[in-house]
């Protein structure tokens, strides 16, 4: 977490994450299980990267280990060149679970302060709180409470609770899996503006090709059993996106129709 008025961004060119023959086995039946297994990746600061695959494959389990709620069992796991050893302060963890990510008695305002409200004064507190709402488009939405909200409001207001702390890195675990396309669509752009303006690193799971494409600097696709890194591809595609444009462009079809041909007809 930053302190009040300390920058989010990080140095141009630095390393967030590295990965070095990083292995995940977990508790089984019949014993350990290895989930993944010789990961190997470097993940750049202000970098956007997707992780897709078949389900079973490891996605989640490797984004729990980028989040330091697993721990590695073999191998070396570095955030800004210091070991991964439980969560990081600089990282955090957004969730599809919106529904029951946030406090029903509390408003808007009070669940996006919620992780900082221990923390900072009642000042520096409402400024992250009212910054954070601002970048997710709901300043006006502050007293409501989530009953009152869409789902994709409810989202946003996962992201801005995130996005009050300050973090230099934003995991995410599907974040738009459970909306409908016209509001996963807006929210997409939602992202791509919040990193734009923080230049945090962001690392997210997604069963949806497209969408690791659309958002993504690179692609991380992960197969095999245990799951490894098959393919590092990076996108190569110009900002700022455009959901029409992006999409029909011939480099993005070039990209999903390699993306298509490695998973099959679809990653699920």
């Amino acid at each position: 977490m930053t302190v009040a008025g300390e920058s989010a961004c990080s140095p141009v060119g630095a390393t967030a994450y590295q990965l070095q023959g990083v292995g995940a086995s977990l508790p089984g039946r019949d014993g350990p299980r290895w989930v993944l297994r010789d990961v190997d990746a470097e993940i750049a600061a202000g970098e956007i990267v997707a992780v897709v695959g078949r389900s079973g494959v490891g996605k989640t389990t490797l984004l729990r280990l980028l989040g330091g709620l697993l721990p590695v069992t073999v191998g070396a796991l570095h955030l800004f060149a210091q070991p991964v050893t439980g969560p990081p302060t600089e990282a955090v963890m957004v969730f599809q679970d919106y529904a029951t990510a946030l406090l029903p008695w509390r408003t808007v305002s009070r669940n996006v302060a919620l992780g900082v409200e221990q923390h900072l004064g009642a000042a520096e507190r409402r400024r992250r709180v009212a910054e954070a709402l601002q970048m997710v488009g709901l300043s006006d939405r502050s007293g409501d409470y989530p009953a009152q909200l869409s789902g994709g409001m409810a989202q946003r207001v996962q992201i801005a609770r995130a996005l009050a702390l300050q973090p230099k890195v934003l995991l995410m675990d599907e974040p738009f899996g459970a909306l409908d396309a016209l509001t996963k669509a807006a929210l997409q752009d939602v992202l791509l503006d919040i990193q734009d303006r923080t230049d945090a690193t962001v690392v997210f799971v997604t069963h949806d090709l497209d969408e690791a494409l659309y958002l993504a600097d690179r692609v991380l696709v992960l197969a095999g059993e245990p799951g490894a890194v098959a393919l590092d591809l990076p996108t190569e595609l110009p900002r700022p996106r455009h959901q029409l444009r992006t999409r029909e462009s011939e480099h993005y079809l070039r990209l999903r129709y390699r993306l298509g041909q490695l998973l099959g007809p679809g990653t699920s």
